[in-house]
């Protein structure tokens, strides 16, 4: 059962991080190669960040606690609306 748990659990880490480095580059379509740091720039920001504070967390309440809060973060962020500005990053007339 761990086994089955770890490559369910590596499939989709690979499939959503492919998914998100895609969409780094059809985001900045004029400068893919940005689009592409920016994506893996911010996948090891996160991994950094969120592994000690799972940790602490995990320490300090246990682990249903930890894993509903860093749950509810990835349900909020999967339920944000897009960004649809006419200017900003991915946009044509952009300065980034």
């Amino acid at each position: 059962m761990v086994l089955l748990g770890g490559a369910v659990f590596g499939a989709a880490y690979v499939m959503l991080t492919s998914v998100y480095l895609v969409w780094g580059v059809r985001t900045l379509a004029d400068r893919p190669t940005t689009g592409l740091m920016i994506a893996f720039l911010t996948i090891a920001i996160g991994q950094t960040a969120g592994a000690p504070l799972f940790g602490l967390l995990l320490g300090s309440f246990g682990a249903m606690p930890s894993v509903a809060t860093f749950a509810a973060f990835a349900l909020a962020a999967g339920c944000a609306p897009e960004n649809t500005a006419k200017s900003g990053i991915g946009s044509r007339d952009s300065r980034f």
